[in-house]
């Protein structure tokens, strides 16, 4: 309750209020005294005028000046024992009636409480409840009782004191023996006692009791002050905070100042409190598969009067006592998480920070709110520490696994932060027993344990263990069949398993049974993407948008659609030195802008290639450009696409190239392509005016993220008459993959045949070669989606060569890898090749750069 029996029963406190020191020879009418001159010297005239005024006036200005007087006589040494009972009384006394409880407990305390008048005592006794100084409370109470035994009030004072240090029972009794009194049943006595009954009843926690004595002291006195407050803090206490706040406000129009401004902030503070949980689940309301369409008008309402309130607070004269700050940082906190509520993530965050720069301490919520916001702009690394502190704060209040617990062990991974991880996943399961402790029926199961297991194949999903993930969900499904959660980890497994053909069969099952499935339309609309269906995705992605802005998913979603559709650049560049068969120098860099998507399946691009070389150092630089415009069709299995391009060599100079991309299952990918003039001939070949036609057809089988196999077959056509055949295949592994390590190998062979060697540029009869490659990749830094990695590369094989026999190649390569959003990579990085061309060992040097820039 927000302030249970801070004021006497009705009797007490009418005692209280007229018992002030009658001055003498006053009569009622009659004209006040001139106010006294302050910290004039005591006498009895200047007294009564005194109390004459206070009681006239009841102002804060005539309180101070009334408590200022009585303090500055009270220190005078030579008054007499009369006049200084009478003064340490009436001290006490205006205190208590002022508001003042803790001056009027320190007056109490600074003389013997046998010299305090009765009128005082119970003042005494008022001020020290509301101080909640229960010995003070004990002493007043017992020398009341002493001076007047078989008075009412100090009897009913005694009951309430019974209450106030918990021994309920004799409080009871008590309350029994006043019943018994003959004038029991006189009106002020009967509210007394159903006053006490209602205390008494909200101490035992019965606050449905309480409010019915309060409603039959009401029926008897309607504008009985104590228990309209009582009702108003009940209803408080009973979860009905803005029913309680409507009150308070309705009887502070009917009559100002029957609650402090205190008691009214904290009131409204609870009120708007509740009124953000009940607007924030109004939010999630869904009708027929589709949220309501005004379901953020009752969130914004309060978040709006949370601002107004917020404003006045700050306006105020009040805010320095610790019982204020603590209705100024709800008042911020509220505010923080409602915006927190409303996926304001910026504003949430501006606020926070503000409140901290005013030296407001954040609740915990309103700090597991800022996290939450931190989070959803991609900033986990601002996040951790909040979530932290927000968990920590909330102590026992808070148990796991809840959506703060969640929202940490997500930043943690994140930062790359994969022990803290791991970690708090263990304190989670530790935490979450199959069944629970506490059921009334034994072995039950805990519906948390399913949540936590889900949580765990998430994790081994996000920490590049697929095959785990993949384990974890088919047995989470097994055991639970239509467990959306699992149900949807197994399909984004199935995607990022490089099954996407799997996981949009699976998606649209769970559709099928749960329309209103924002994640599993998420990853729906996610696997499209990758299937190259970009009208439903767009579509898909625009409906969750539209109804649940607010979720993490639709935004994530709404990113990868823009860097799936977007206009982007796209560069490949490298180069290398060393040995003479192909060129001593050489750099080479092809450039792609390509426009976003029209109608979903179109793309317009232009490409340049561009580069020179030294084919030998005592020869001259030579160039190769090619500029070209084309059309993209990216539309379900089929990736087409034409060009037209223009070279400064090679015949003939004007051409075109075509390429074709089937995706004829998850497993199977088909590729071709046809170039008139290929920009890949050698060097020494463009140095001779030679140019090729090329024509290439290939396929991948892709068994799943960690396993493919490629082919292709070449054939080059070049304009002296010389032909070259190629095929090449591959098997690649990955052998080990953790949160921070990547292995894989690859072995590859290929073998080729030229129509003959009597030309200008390298042109063995025939070749093959063997090679065996290992690559490292090393997650070194990590913030939500932007991504550091370094690569380290080497491999050896075997070439051989008709007519000059069979040598060693082998390679290292060392490089670092950029993500910098879903659709920016920056890839680069240096090595050596050694290879022998007509028999002889050439070792190259290479620097390579690769990268992809949104353009919107």
């Amino acid at each position: 309750m927000l302030a249970m029996g801070t004021a006497m029963p009705a009797g007490a406190q009418l005692q209280a209020s007229a018992a002030v020191s009658p001055p003498a020879g006053t009569q009622a009418g009659a004209a006040l005294a001139a106010p006294p001159t302050p910290l004039q010297p005591y006498g009895r005239a200047p007294h009564d005028a005194l109390i004459e005024r206070w009681r006239a006036e009841r102002t804060p200005a005539a309180a101070s000046a009334a408590l200022a007087q009585l303090a500055a006589w009270r220190q005078a040494p030579d008054l007499p024992a009369d006049a200084r009972a009478r003064v340490a009384s009436d001290l006490v006394t205006v205190a208590s009636q002022s508001g003042d409880a803790a001056q009027a407990v320190a007056a109490a305390r600074g003389v013997p409480l046998a010299e305090l008048r009765p009128y005082a005592l119970g003042a005494a006794v008022g001020a020290a409840r509301a101080m909640g100084d229960r010995a003070l409370q004990g002493e007043a109470v017992a020398q009341w009782r002493r001076v007047a035994p078989q008075d009412w009030e100090p009897r009913v004072a005694e009951a309430m004191f019974r209450i106030d240090s918990g021994t309920l029972d004799a409080a009871a009794a008590a309350i029994e023996r006043l019943a018994a009194d003959p004038a029991a049943g006189q009106t002020p006595r009967r509210i007394d006692l159903l006053e006490l009954r209602g205390v008494l009843a909200e101490a035992r926690g019965d606050r449905l009791g309480a409010l019915g004595y309060y409603q039959q002291v009401l029926d008897l006195q309607p504008g009985q002050r104590y228990a309209l407050r009582a009702r108003v803090f009940l209803l408080a206490d009973a979860n009905a905070a803005a029913a309680a706040w409507r009150d308070a406000e309705a009887l502070e129009r009917t009559e100002a100042g029957r609650f402090s401004r205190l008691e009214m902030a904290r009131l409204q503070q609870n009120a708007l409190g509740q009124r953000l949980g009940w607007a924030a689940a109004e939010r999630d309301h869904v009708e027929q598969g589709r949220p309501t369409a005004r379901r953020f008008d009752k969130l914004d309402a309060v978040i709006a009067d949370l601002a107004a309130a917020r404003t006045r607070f700050e306006a105020g004269p009040d805010g320095a006592t610790p019982a204020w700050q603590v209705v100024r940082s709800g008042l911020w906190g509220d505010a923080v998480f409602a915006l927190s509520e409303r996926a304001r993530a910026a504003d949430t965050v501006a606020l926070y920070e503000e409140a901290g720069r005013r030296g407001i301490a954040m609740p915990w919520y309103a700090t597991g709110a800022a996290a939450l916001a931190w989070q959803q702009q991609r900033r986990s690394d601002r996040a951790v520490p909040l979530f932290e502190q927000a968990i920590r704060e909330a102590g026992p209040a808070l148990q796991g696994p809840t959506n703060l617990h969640v929202g940490l062990l997500y930043a943690y991974l994140d930062t790359g932060a994969f022990g803290p991880a791991e970690t708090l996943m263990r304190q989670l399961e530790g935490a979450t027993p199959v069944a629970l402790r506490l059921s009334p029926v034994g072995g039950a199961s805990n519906p948390e344990y399913g949540d936590v297991q889900g949580l765990r194949a998430l994790m081994s999903l996000y920490t590049d263990q697929p095959a785990r993930a993949q384990q974890q969900f088919q047995a989470l499904v097994g055991a639970a069949a239509y467990n959306e959660g699992f149900l949807v980890g197994r399909a984004r497994t199935q995607r990022l398993r490089e099954h996407p053909q799997a996981a949009a069969a699976q998606f649209e099952q769970i559709l099928a049974d749960r329309p209103d499935s924002v994640e599993g339309r998420a990853g729906y609309a996610e696997t499209l993407l990758d299937l190259q269906e970009f009208g439903p995705a767009l579509k898909l992605s625009q409906q969750l948008q539209a109804d649940y802005p607010d979720s993490p998913a639709a935004r994530s979603l709404a990113r990868q659609v823009r860097a799936a559709t977007g206009a982007r650049l796209e560069i490949e560049a490298g180069a290398g030195e060393g040995g003479r068969a192909l060129a001593s120098r050489e750099a080479q860099v092809r450039l792609r802008l390509s426009s976003g998507l029209i109608d979903a399946r179109w793309r317009v691009f232009y490409e340049q290639v561009l580069g020179q070389a030294t084919v030998s150092d005592d020869e001259g630089r030579t160039r190769r450009a090619r500029g070209g415009i084309g059309l993209q069709y990216q539309q379900g299995r089929w990736d087409l696409e034409g060009q037209l391009h223009q070279s400064n060599g090679g015949t003939p100079r004007t051409g075109a190239a075509v390429g074709l991309r089937y995706r004829a299952s998850d497993a199977w990918r088909l590729l071709a392509r046809f170039d008139t003039n290929s920009p890949d001939v050698p060097w020494r070949a463009w140095r001779a005016g030679i140019s090729a036609r090329e024509t290439a057809v290939g396929a991948r089988y892709i068994v799943d993220e960690s396993r493919e196999f490629r082919s292709e077959l070449q054939r080059l056509d070049y304009r002296d008459g010389n032909g070259r055949t190629a095929l090449s295949g591959s098997w690649r592994e990955r052998w080990w993959s953790s949160p921070r390590l990547q292995f894989d190998s690859t072995v590859s062979a290929d073998t080729s045949r030229q129509q003959t060697d009597a030309v200008p540029y390298f042109s063995p009869r025939r070749d093959a070669s063997l090679m065996a490659e290992g690559r490292l990749q090393w997650l070194t830094w990590k913030n939500d989606d932007r991504v550091f990695s370094q690569v380290f590369e080497a491999g050896a094989g075997r070439y051989e060569q008709v007519g000059f026999g069979s040598g060693p190649v082998w390679m290292a390569r060392y490089g670092h890898q950029w993500t910098l959003g879903p659709a920016m990579r920056v890839s680069y990085g240096l090595g050596v090749v050694s290879h022998p061309y007509d028999g002889v060992a050439e070792r190259r040097r290479q620097l390579f750069l690769n990268a992809t820039f949104p353009l919107q």
